[in-house]
């Protein structure tokens, strides 16, 4: 009978627990969807310090974040500009200053959010460029965290950490340093349009309106310290094992991201929204020299410090609230219906009650302290059992998220094979008369390639034997080419000999020549010298006529 007792108590303990963790649930649940619906809202203003630190300490209550996106996928991102701005940095503050398990608890709302920042860069809208951005960053850091659990969302890695990361493959730090430049390009560009849209529509930092849009560049600015602090490192450690030539590009990015930085910082350290809520370090004048290794010991890492602010606390109204339901039950404790008409008894029994709540008083207070010190004991063992069930929840929802997939698949793959076996049938039966359509004319063909076949064997027969008889003419032929090419060879050495006769008849007869021509020259000029006494003796002859004819004939001179 006993044990049956203590095992009824037991059983009314843990149906008490289950109650109580239940409702402390559904109250947990409800607090953070009013934090999140009054600090994700459409109006231009920064997001509520009191509000977001509700959520911040639900992710830490509940070791992730799994209830703040149950609410925040269910906000109309894709209906306000502003509204999908406030969402990116309060996502961006859970990262940073969350639980660990955000990131972890985001990998799966990643594809939303790049398709919220897709939908808003395709809109010409105020925030709409920014809101594309800001996306877009906080895709890459959430990959960047996954991808490297050992470096926290917040960037606060220690330098063993950092160091340790730096002593893997040098391939792998290769990767590492690019992926930290798009990480810090991404930011980098988020604050430049920032910037120059608030140029463009002069806005001022001190409204509503300018802290709207600056309020994210807080956390940009305290993610791009440690940021470029592990990109010098990796950078020193890639020009210490690769090549300087193939680093150039490197070395190039990063100073277009170091004088980016140097003019965010500066501008930043000039608006007062800043300085009251961080303090800005200062970089060197020029980047690093990463061709000489010993600059890295003057490498300083700069240092972002968050001013001490007031923030909202509520855990005095909890506490007061917690007191007040303490002592509820003791405000109708020994009441007494007292005759109107008597105030002297009524002034007894008052006294008489103050005694007896003297005596009470202390063993209150001890009650009090036990039941504190039992409260925190079950809030604890709450937690875990919390933590367990949400887990087991967490697991139940995605088990039912994958039934219904499954089944799903299931349904869509038994539609997709009635309708596959149903057009097989048909292609079947299509494909069976066009093979008896087929079949008809290769028989058809079969018949006319046979007869075919037969006048081709006839024709190889002629073919034949008109080879034969073209292969013994062409032996015949082969034969008589021979005998007159030896015929040619003979006529061909007699006409050289007959040649080689009639050149050396030429020869003497070209002397012969030579030596007549010398001859006929000799007579030539005998002549030559004959002719000339000829003409002289004719003269004589003609002077001697003439002289005799003046003599016989006077008168005619």
């Amino acid at each position: 009978m006993a044990s049956k007792k203590n095992e009824s108590k037991k059983n009314e303990k843990t149906d008490k627990s289950e109650k109580v963790l239940a409702a402390e649930k559904e109250q947990f649940v409800k607090l953070q969807l009013q934090s999140i619906s009054k600090s994700i809202t459409s109006a231009e203003a920064p997001i509520k310090e009191k509000y977001a630190r509700k959520i911040l300490l639900g992710t830490h209550t509940e070791g992730g974040a799994v209830t703040f996106w149950s609410h925040a996928i269910s906000l109309p991102l894709s209906s306000n500009a502003i509204l999908s701005w406030k969402f990116c940095h309060m996502v961006h503050k859970l990262l940073r200053d969350g639980h660990p398990n955000m990131v972890r608890d985001s990998r799966s709302h990643t594809a939303a959010i790049r398709q919220m920042g897709i939908l808003w860069g395709n809109l010409h809208d105020r925030y709409g460029h920014i809101v594309a951005l800001y996306s877009k960053l906080l895709c890459i850091k959430i990959d960047f965290h996954l991808k490297h659990p050992e470096i926290p969302a917040n960037l606060e890695a220690s330098e063993e950490v950092l160091d340790k990361v730096i002593a893997i493959d040098i391939n792998k730090v290769f990767d590492i340093t690019g992926e930290v430049l798009d990480y810090m390009e991404a930011g980098l560009k988020l604050q430049e349009t920032v910037f120059r849209q608030m140029d463009s529509h002069s806005t001022s930092s001190t409204t509503a309106v300018g802290q709207c849009r600056l309020a994210p560049l807080v956390l940009l600015i305290q993610d791009s310290g440690p940021l470029y602090h592990f990109l010098v490192k990796l950078l020193f450690k890639l020009h210490s094992r690769i090549p300087v030539d193939a680093l150039l590009g490197h070395r190039d990015r990063f100073r277009d991201h170091f004088n980016s930085l140097t003019e965010f910082f500066e501008r930043a350290r000039g608006i007062e929204f800043f300085k009251t809520i961080i303090q800005i370090p200062d970089l060197p004048n020029e980047p690093p020299n990463f061709l000489r290794a010993a600059s890295l010991a003057d490498h300083v890492k700069p240092v972002v410090v968050q001013n001490e602010r007031f923030v909202y606390d509520d855990e005095t109204e909890t506490q007061a609230d917690f007191s007040e339901g303490q002592f509820q039950p003791y405000y109708g404790f020994n009441q007494f219906d007292y005759p109107v008409d008597v105030p002297e008894q009524r002034e007894t029994e008052a006294d008489s009650l103050r005694k007896e709540l003297e005596v009470v008083k202390p063993e209150l207070e001890l009650i009090k302290v036990e039941a504190q010190r039992a409260v925190v004991q079950l809030k604890s063992q709450v937690n875990k059992l919390e933590s367990e069930l949400e887990e087991q929840r967490t697991h139940k929802q995605m088990a039912l998220v994958e039934n219904e997939r499954l089944r799903m698949q299931v349904e869509n793959m038994r539609m997709e094979n009635t309708a596959s076996v149903q057009a097989t049938v048909e292609d079947h039966s299509n494909r069976a008369q066009t093979a008896q359509i087929h079949f008809a004319r290769l028989k058809e063909k079969h018949a006319e390639l046979v007869s075919r076949h037969a006048d081709l064997m006839r024709k190889n027969a002629e073919m034949l034997k008109q080879k034969s008889s073209g292969q013994q003419a062409q032996e015949e032929l082969l034969a008589y080419r021979q005998q007159v090419a030896q015929e040619m060879q003979q006529l061909t050495l007699d006409n050289n000999s007959k040649l080689e006769a009639q050149r050396a008849e030429i020869e003497r007869l070209k002397q012969e020549l030579v030596s007549g021509r010398a001859e006929v020259s000799q007579v030539h000029n005998a002549l030559q010298s004959k002719e000339k006494v000829s003409v002289r003796m004719s003269l004589c002859v003609i002077v001697c006529v003439a002289l005799c004819w003046k003599i016989k004939c006077p008168r005619y001179y």
